[in-house]
């Protein structure tokens, strides 16, 4: 490939539409001044640093397009003890040109990386598919990141509802990903950790549907009238009450632009119960995430995701136990909806971190643009480019 040519795009589509998939690598930088590295301030001030560039980034990446998504993948590489990350793009088209620009567009976002971060272009189509199709997940080998959800029956009866939600919530803050990292560089078999982001337009029937739902809980968690027969007075539903201020906070949080996240934990073997724990603490220090394993076939559905940058629903998992009825549209995308303050909490770059051993291939110097590196050698995959989506 002439090395003026750019990153590569996979294309995949037919008369319906075109998707078209391109990333970065991404490596940790060495030999930074004090400014790029934080290295002149505290331990807990430079984490805050880090967290307020990579922040930046994330927000920059935002993009009302329909059918544009991103992703921060890690894939482990055993025996070394070492992870490989990229971060890659899915962009949609109604012909192939038009899903390659706006691929190309996602790119040149992604590029604008934290100074402690640095890009490689990812030259060939068969290296992109291989960051997208690794391996084959074992059937115990996923896991999936959701925030957790607590539920109730209602015992008012005015407004119809009959079962009451909450949502936990990723952060508070960020947490150490020391330990998850390591965990996940340590199997002894081939594992990923997906991050994905698709960005959520925040419109008036939207912030319409979350409004009505915390006037439904509000209502529902004061005294009320009651029966007028017999002069009882209706007690405030003991759920409802508890929730109010969670979905007043959701009300005020959900404005401005907002991402849907996926994230997921896949391995060719048994991935261990620990390791989907890790995750959720990481993520959620305050205990508002669930690991779960994907029910039935549904695992079908979650190895879809993760091969194509997919966030389709899964009904039975992502209900964690709720009655299947009970989420609404609003309330499905409440599930995995995040703020750029709560989006923080769910992903990490690569970080080089004096004292510790290394967990990735560091590069030594620092650069504005991405490196083009030189292009590997990869075996035909077997792609099948009439597949997507």
């Amino acid at each position: 490939m002439s090395p003026t040519a750019g990153p590569a795009v996979l294309l995949a589509g037919g008369a319906g539409g075109w998707w078209a998939w391109s990333g970065l690598r991404l490596k940790p930088v060495l030999g930074l001044t004090s400014a790029h590295n934080y290295l002149d301030v505290s331990a807990p001030e430079r984490e805050e640093r880090l967290a307020q560039a990579e922040g930046a980034w994330l927000s920059a990446q935002w993009s009302p397009e329909a059918g544009t998504a991103f992703e921060i993948r890690y894939l482990s590489r055993p025996p070394s003890g070492r992870l490989e990350c990229a971060v890659l793009t899915r962009a949609g088209g109604p012909t192939a040109e038009a899903a390659r620009a706006r691929a190309g567009q996602a790119v040149a976002r992604l590029a604008q990386l934290p100074p402690h971060v640095r890009g490689e272009e990812i030259e060939a189509e068969t290296e992109i598919h291989s960051w997208m199709v690794p391996f084959t997940p074992a059937a115990r080998g996923l896991v999936e990141i959701r925030k957790r959800l607590t539920w109730a029956q209602i015992t008012r009866t005015e407004t119809g509802r009959r079962v009451g939600l909450a949502f936990g919530e990723f952060g508070p803050g960020r947490s150490d990903w020391e330990e998850l990292l390591r965990a996940l560089a340590q199997l002894p078999y081939r594992a990923a950790l997906s991050i994905c982001f698709v960005p959520f337009p925040i419109d008036l029937s939207f912030r319409k549907a979350v409004a009505d739902l915390a006037e439904e809980y509000a209502y529902l968690g004061r005294p009320g009238n009651g029966d007028i027969i017999f002069n009882a007075p209706a007690q405030a539903d003991p759920f409802a009450k508890d929730v109010t201020p969670r979905y007043a906070l959701e009300r005020q949080r959900y404005v401005g632009p907002c991402y849907r996240v996926r994230v997921s934990l896949a391995a060719e073997g048994e991935l261990p119960d620990y390791l989907g724990q890790f995750a959720a603490t990481a993520m959620a220090p305050g205990g508002g995430a669930v690991a779960m394993r994907p029910v039935g076939e549904e695992g079908r559905t979650a190895v879809s995701n993760l091969n194509a940058l997919n966030s389709d629903w899964l009904a039975a998992t992502y209900a964690q136990g709720v009655p299947p009825t009970a989420l609404a549209p609003a309330e499905q995308v409440l599930a995995d909806l995040v703020d750029p303050f709560q989006a923080r909490a769910v992903m990490r770059m690569p970080t080089h971190r004096a004292g510790h051993e290394e967990l990735f291939d560091p590069v030594r110097q620092y650069s504005e643009t991405p490196q083009r590196a030189t292009e590997p050698s990869f075996p035909d995959p077997g792609l099948d480019k009439d597949r997507f989506g």
